[in-house]
């Protein structure tokens, strides 16, 4: 929590692309060259016209990386249980948690 004031945002970060060992990373480049690959198949000819993001320009897991970088986000449902007020009128509210994550990293044009 940023505050104690309910009113405050809360801060989020979601920690994408930290890991010290690459995952993050080498999972969603791999994901890239992956939906190109099946983008360039003969059955989905009819239906592709042509790559527009990252671009053909984007080749290397470098250059791949570095664009997924700027457009990754997420969303997120931040939840919990708390206690609100004290003594007999006290409430307590069980949350159930979730996490979505959403990149949408490589787009297609389609006929």
């Amino acid at each position: 929590m940023a505050s104690k004031d309910w009113k405050t945002k809360p801060k989020v970060d979601i920690r994408y692309f930290t890991d010290p060992m690459g995952y993050d990373e080498d999972v969603i480049v791999e994901g890239v060259k992956l939906i190109r690959k099946l983008m360039t198949q003969p059955a989905m000819k009819p239906w592709v016209k042509r790559e527009l993001a990252p671009g053909p320009h984007v080749q290397s897991d470098k250059d791949i990386s570095e664009y997924v970088r700027k457009v990754s986000n997420s969303v997120y449902h931040p939840a919990g249980t708390c206690k609100m007020g004290n003594g007999r009128l006290s409430l307590s509210l069980s949350l159930s948690l979730s996490l979505s994550l959403s990149l949408s990293v490589c787009v297609f044009n389609f006929v």
